[in-house]
């Protein structure tokens, strides 16, 4: 499998993270297509569309703010979504 990792930069759980997600992933043999998208200056919903053909699944690790922002171009590439909470609420 190849996923694209979008992890809210704003989210300091989600960052603290981060290379624990790398090492889950990594060890699950699942390939990580763009571990920095912020490196691509592109939002959520645009590196979906992106990578779209390239992928397996999307990625977000953050709160309900960065899962709903992938949510529309979840819905028209039928792509699945996986979530680790790391909203505010998910202390």
């Amino acid at each position: 499998k190849k996923v694209l990792l979008i992890i809210n930069p704003q989210s300091r759980s989600a960052a603290s993270l981060k290379e624990d997600i790398l090492k889950c992933l990594d060890e699950e043999n699942i390939e990580i297509l763009n571990q920095d998208p912020g490196s691509d200056n592109l939002a959520p919903d645009e590196l979906i569309r992106k990578y779209q053909t390239q992928i397996d699944a999307v990625l977000v690790a953050g709160g309900d703010g960065s899962v709903n922002i992938t949510l529309s171009a979840l819905k028209e590439t039928g792509l699945p979504l996986w979530v680790i909470p790391c909203g505010t609420a998910n202390n």
